[in-house]
């Protein structure tokens, strides 16, 4: 293996690296606001459901109840967390790819 080759093996490394790492930010972020959406939306239809759809009782009740189990289940996820670390690994990779981008391509 020459140099080249091996260069051009880190490039192509540091380069996946950072778009894999960035994709898993997106999707957990995209996680993370669509259960923030959704808690919302439930609980706003529980209240909705009280006045709107008082003959539906089991309807809000089940809005309850899974608004009440996302409440819990939400801190414990600590997605918040999860795409700060991810951010942080994508960060890591960004100026090895600028480096080797600028100084080293392939002939």
């Amino acid at each position: 293996m020459n140099i080249i080759t091996s260069i051009w093996g880190s490039m192509l490394d540091a380069d996946m690296n950072e778009r894999y790492w960035a994709q898993l930010s997106r999707n957990y972020h995209q996680k993370n606001k669509s259960i923030k959406i959704f808690l919302a939306l439930m609980t706003s239809g529980t209240v909705a459901s009280w006045s709107i759809w008082a003959e539906v009782d089991i309807l809000w009740k089940v809005l309850s109840a899974i608004a009440a189990a996302i409440s819990i289940a939400f801190p414990i996820l600590k997605l918040e967390i999860m795409i700060e670390r991810m951010s942080v690994l994508k960060g890591c990779f960004i100026p090895t790819n600028i480096f080797q981008k600028k100084f080293f391509r392939p002939a």
